[in-house]
């Protein structure tokens, strides 16, 4: 596993060269901003860092999910005044990870945990794990398409988790050849065979583009009625002969010295 000490030591841990490595000056979805209607902490894990995200005022803040004294889980504690405090022996931690109030005596300067940026975007919370002062929101990926979805048409956001290597997960969701054959019985079936293919190099990023017209509605889409689908109310029963253009897009970052390095401090 990846941890801080890691990260850190500029590569000084004997065992970084036997953990997972990733890349960690870039945006990852850490949480649905839906989740905060009904609490006001989330624990999550993140390319094996731990991670507490809590509400602090209208912003989501994240911390290591960790207390800098007897390294406790901040998620097992409460929030108290908008600080995390801590179950073991209540120090309280503000948005930016220091430490405001010690019950037992004076407050050292080493008592404080790492804070992650933030942003909220796209009906979710996105989180930098890498160099603070790189967390650009303009390396957000473009997914303005969730904010102008109708609601009626909406996902809240959900997960699927899947018990393997990510780079396996990586792979099959860029490869959408497949798709007519290990699903074919949802979101496959002939649907996605034969469409040709258009290669863009967009500078840091490849986008590649399939565009089939007149296919057969997914199997997933006759047997649904809870959509809309192409102008159609979502009570209008679904027939096997309609026909629509079908559209699929992957853009793929380019790897980049910049989280590359071979010190291990970017990965």
């Amino acid at each position: 596993m990846l941890d801080h000490a890691a990260e850190d030591s500029g590569g000084s841990d004997p065992d970084q060269a036997k953990r997972p490595r990733y890349l960690l000056n870039c945006w990852y979805l850490a949480a649905w901003a839906h989740e905060f209607e009904a609490t006001s902490m989330v624990a999550r894990t993140i390319c094996d860092t731990r991670i507490l995200l809590f509400k602090s005022g209208n912003d989501i803040t994240a911390l290591h999910d960790m207390c800098s004294h007897r390294f406790a889980p901040l998620s097992r504690g409460k929030l108290v005044d908008g600080a995390v405090q801590c179950l073991y022996h209540g120090l309280r931690f503000g948005a930016d990870g220091r430490c405001i109030h010690n019950p037992h005596g004076k407050i050292s300067p080493a008592m404080q945990v790492r804070r992650y940026p933030t942003i909220q975007a796209f009906r979710g919370v996105w989180i930098w794990l890498g160099d603070p002062a790189r967390a650009d929101p303009a390396l957000l990926p473009d997914l303005h398409c969730l904010d102008e979805e109708p609601p009626a048409h909406s996902d809240r956001g959900a997960y699927t988790h899947g018990g393997a290597s990510y780079m396996l997960f990586i792979d099959n969701i860029l490869d959408p050849t497949h798709v007519d054959y290990l699903h074919a019985s949802s979101t496959g079936g002939g649907t996605v065979e034969g469409a040709p293919q258009t290669v863009t190099d967009e500078g840091p990023a490849i986008k590649l583009t399939w565009v089939k017209p007149n296919q057969r509605l997914m199997p997933m889409e006759l047997s649904l009625g809870n959509i809309s689908l192409d102008g159609f109310s979502k009570d209008t029963p679904r027939e096997s002969s309609w026909r629509q253009t079908r559209r699929q897009l992957r853009r793929v970052r380019k790897p980049s010295k910049d989280n590359a390095k071979s010190s291990g401090n970017d990965l």
